[in-house]
């Protein structure tokens, strides 16, 4: 039912149009989204396998993601990613089948697996007669544990014995639950949208982290490649990323935030115009940090100034983050050049009782 969930979702935010352009998209498809590939006969074994295929596998490096993540997790260097190359990695370990496919009929040609620089030969029989021509039309599936399925381009009528294919890109599971599925990332997103997808799956999964903020993030990172798809998604996460944020939020703080005898301390956030010259404001709040690193109170903190700043109905560039770049500190506002009189509202529990200057 996902493309009824999608189309349903497109009619309600987009109108009719893109609702026409989801389902032609799917009646399009010839394999729903991760099931498995049609059964096919095997061929008859011979020693002699002169033919050779030969293919290339590449894939988004996710542990360089995630550890740029820690490094930058709301992508305040927004340098980091400028193409897909820098992320990306020749996959060793993937199991590569290749078939003789017809409109009807698909004979196995032979398997192999991609050594360390990402790239299998798969050898094969070429005496045998793999179509009524003599000339087989070959395509592959790639697969692999930490990736989706995917099949390389497809050669038609081949002649000769040694044949390469294009490079593959196996793509990440991110971008999607619910309406926003999978599937929809794999039709609809180009591929240069993975890292943005993952890094915005790592920020939902960080504690105390808003939603505006993520998305926020995973918006100036996406309109790099293409700024109407961007648009899109974020219009799409604001109205559906709700229940997959608050789900991601509840098994992160219940993993990460427990009990502690860390000293209770006073740290804030600083923030304002260009070279904090004007219009500054505070938010402050306790918090137990252990080893006095800030990153630790921004991660504890992080969110709280900016649902403070929506509830006073400040403007977007506070809302959203794009104002509060004067970095954390153990200690209260008064201590950095507010007074006690520009204390503006303190909130309760949910902001962790924090109390906001300007």
């Amino acid at each position: 039912m996902v493309w009824l969930d999608c189309c349903r979702f497109c009619v309600a935010v987009f109108g009719y149009p893109l609702a026409s352009w989801a389902l032609l998209s799917v009646s399009e498809s010839n394999q729903p989204h991760g099931q498995r590939p049609e059964q096919f006969s095997v061929g008859e074994a011979n020693k002699d396998l002169d033919g050779k295929i030969h293919v290339c596998v590449e894939g988004l490096d996710r542990k360089a993601l995630e550890n740029a993540y820690r490094a930058d997790p709301l992508n305040k260097d927004e340098d980091l990613f400028t193409t897909m190359s820098t992320v990306m990695k020749k996959i060793e370990g993937a199991r590569v089948v290749c078939r003789e496919q017809d409109n009807t009929i698909h004979e196995l040609m032979g398997t192999a697996t991609t050594n360390e620089d990402g790239c299998a030969t798969v050898a094969y029989d070429t005496s045998k007669g793999w179509d009524w021509w003599g000339k087989p039309d070959i395509v592959c599936t790639v697969s692999h544990p930490e990736y989706e399925r995917k099949e390389t381009n497809q050669l038609w009528n081949v002649d000769g014995s040694e044949h390469t294919m294009d490079k593959t890109t196996l793509v990440i599971e991110a971008c999607g639950s619910g309406v926003v599925d999978t599937w929809l990332f794999n039709k609809a997103l180009p591929e240069s949208f993975q890292p943005a997808c993952v890094l915005h799956d790592l920020c939902y999964d960080t504690c105390g982290l808003a939603q505006e903020e993520c998305d926020s993030a995973q918006f100036q990172r996406a309109k790099k490649y293409n700024i109407l798809m961007a648009r899109l998604v974020h219009e799409v996460l604001k109205k559906e990323g709700g229940d997959a944020y608050d789900a991601a939020q509840d098994k992160a703080c219940t993993k990460t935030h427990s009990p502690t005898t860390c000293p209770e301390a006073t740290w804030s956030i600083k923030g304002g115009s260009s070279g904090l010259g004007s219009d500054l404001a505070c938010w402050e709040e306790k918090l137990k940090i252990c080893d006095n690193y800030p990153a630790d109170a921004r991660t504890k903190m992080e969110g709280h100034w900016l649902k403070a700043a929506k509830q006073l109905d400040w403007s977007y560039e506070w809302t959203q983050g794009e104002k509060w770049q004067g970095g954390v500190a153990k200690k209260g506002c008064v201590d950095r050049d507010f007074t006690a009189s520009e204390e503006v509202q303190c909130f309760d529990a949910p902001l962790n009782n924090g109390c906001m200057y300007d």
